[in-house]
């Protein structure tokens, strides 16, 4: 079940201390592991330095990274779970569509 989202964190970056998301962050992370919640949080990557984007990536617990490709004039989309502690996954870009009852990987 997802508690809550935030979209986006890349807003943040731009007027806030770095040490201020590192805080928050892992005060977002240890609310989340004592009550079992789970939280999205949407950040666009090449925006800011590399070395917040790895900070981002080293506390969280899971990041899903979305591509959009053209291939043969058409957008095509795709995913690919860069990190997920405790869990098995696919380490491939997997293509999926947005559909009516919702996102469909096609595996």
């Amino acid at each position: 079940m997802i508690t809550g989202v935030i979209s986006s964190l890349t807003s943040i970056f731009f007027e806030t201390d770095k040490k201020q998301i590192y805080k928050f962050l892992e005060d977002l992370k240890e609310l989340a592991h004592r009550n079992k919640q789970v939280w999205l949080l949407e950040m666009n990557s090449g925006i800011k330095k590399p070395h917040v984007e790895m900070m981002v990536k080293a506390i969280v617990d899971g990041v899903i990274e979305m591509r959009l490709m053209e291939e043969n004039m058409t957008l095509k989309r795709y995913l690919r779970v860069y990190g997920m502690r405790r869990t098995k996954h696919v380490l491939s870009w997997v293509p999926y569509e947005i559909t009516e009852s919702g996102i469909k990987l096609q595996l």
